[in-house]
């Protein structure tokens, strides 16, 4: 994507501290084997305002990682949490961080879902490219992981059989 190294820092400091906030949230309600309700999600949800609150508490971080832990549940659409912005007005670095915390949680063992393979999880969120994530962004990602992730089985041109690695 051509990022500067600086946007780079900020944005991997900013998923690494994207859900410190959960520390605040009670353990049960992280781990439960369920899907959650109504209620329970919005608990969740204020995960983010702990994290920026602890974040601005320890001090000395520059803003770029303030904006990602911000956003990093904002959707291109308008249909993340917690303002609810929508294009442009969600920060690129934002908008990269949630689409890598959602292929994270897509095959990443879950209370309520088992993991789904890279390339499953590759191919719901371009599914979801148009509306939910930034089609370029979701591109990258493709190219960052390759098509054929590790350990796939793929037909050469020339018929043969090989193994990703």
């Amino acid at each position: 994507l051509g990022l500067r190294r600086y946007v780079l820092a900020s944005l991997a400091l900013g998923l690494l501290l994207a859900d410190l906030g959960k520390l605040r949230l009670p353990a049960d309600l992280l781990r439960a084997p369920r899907r959650l309700d109504t209620s329970e999600s919005e608990t969740v949800k204020l995960h983010v305002q702990h994290s920026l609150d602890i974040i601005r508490e320890l001090g000395g971080l520059p803003p770029g990682v303030l904006e990602v832990v911000a956003g990093h549940h904002e959707r291109f659409d308008g249909s993340g949490y917690p303002r609810g912005l929508a294009g442009a007005a969600v920060p690129l670095s934002a908008r990269i961080a949630g689409l890598a915390d959602a292929f994270t949680a897509l095959t990443s063992a879950r209370g309520y879902a088992e993991p789904v393979a890279q390339h499953e999880a590759v191919q719901e969120l371009y599914a979801a490219s148009v509306p939910v994530f930034q089609r370029e962004l979701v591109g990258a990602l493709i190219q960052g992981l390759g098509t054929h992730p590790i350990g796939s089985l793929v037909e050469l041109g020339d018929g043969s059989i090989a193994l990703v690695v």
